[in-house]
């Protein structure tokens, strides 16, 4: 009676299972599908040039389909080696992630950075333009509040910076600042021209010592010019060329002011101050 056992396909080394047959046969593998020569007593092995006359002459293949199952120690292997392809494979997934998304933080971070930078240079830039432009640009900005503050900050600005004057040094360092002081100036006259006279309301929100105020601060910045220009020490023509661009953009806002909002204009007002 014959017997199973395992053999080994000579083509692609697949164990199998196959009876022993009692006399030569030929088989078909399972998975390469090449023939092969089983003879009694021998190892099953490819038709050599011995057989391959009775080779030929055999009955049709018969087609192995059982195949010898792997160990358990096999078993047990292969689901290690599958629990550790697993681990590893999202081991490389969590490190993909996590590479995203280190990327997309950069990414943010470089954005907010650069966002950053070009607001506060927008702001510096913005904070460089004159307020009589803002009030050109955007209707209703101005108003005889905020220009009557800003002429008494600017008076306030350029007695201080005649009070650092000491020397030459400092008399030098002064005449760039006189020359932005007066540029912050020129604007007023026009600036009260687009308020034009005030309003009943715009009178009572306006102080009325405020236009008084406007009177002390011209007469202030005169009696302050007179001072530094008898100090012989600072005699300078580029010093005393800044200093008169202030009193004539001085005296034109004072002007404007006064003769645009006084409540009884009397345009003896800055004559006789002057």
């Amino acid at each position: 009676m014959a017997d199973d056992r395992i053999f080994q396909c000579p083509h692609c080394a697949l164990q199998m299972t196959v009876r022993v047959p009692e006399s030569p046969v030929q088989v078909t593998c399972p998975t390469c599908f090449q023939r092969i020569l089983l003879v009694p007593g021998e190892e099953p092995r490819a038709p050599n040039e011995s057989y391959l006359s009775e080779f030929y002459r055999l009955p049709e293949p018969i087609i192995i389909d059982t195949q010898v199952p792997a160990p358990a120690k096999s078993q047990r292997v292969i689901r290690r080696a599958a629990r550790r392809a697993a681990w590893h494979a999202n081991r490389e997934a969590s490190k993909k992630k996590r590479l995203r998304l280190l990327q997309i933080a950069s990414v943010a971070a470089i954005g907010l950075a650069i966002t950053g930078t070009a607001a506060t240079y927008t702001y510096r830039s913005l904070s460089r333009i004159p307020a009589d432009s803002w009030a050109k640009v955007v209707p209703g900005m101005d108003s005889p509040q905020k220009l009557l503050s800003e002429y008494s900050r600017v008076c306030g600005s350029f007695r201080n910076t005649c009070a650092s004057i000491e020397d030459a040094a400092s008399r030098d360092r002064a005449i760039p600042k006189i020359q932005q002081i007066a540029a912050r100036l020129r604007g007023i006259p026009s600036r009260v021209s687009e308020l034009g006279p005030l309003s009943p309301t715009q009178r009572s929100e306006v102080d009325s010592s405020a236009l008084d105020r406007v009177l002390d601060e011209w007469e202030q910045n005169k009696a302050c010019l007179r001072e530094v220009r008898s100090k012989r020490l600072l005699h300078s023509i580029d010093f005393f060329k800044s200093l008169q661009t202030f009193a004539d953009e001085n005296e034109a806002a004072a002007g404007a002011i006064i003769s645009q909002w006084n409540e009884q204009p009397d345009d003896s007002a800055l004559s006789s101050s002057g």
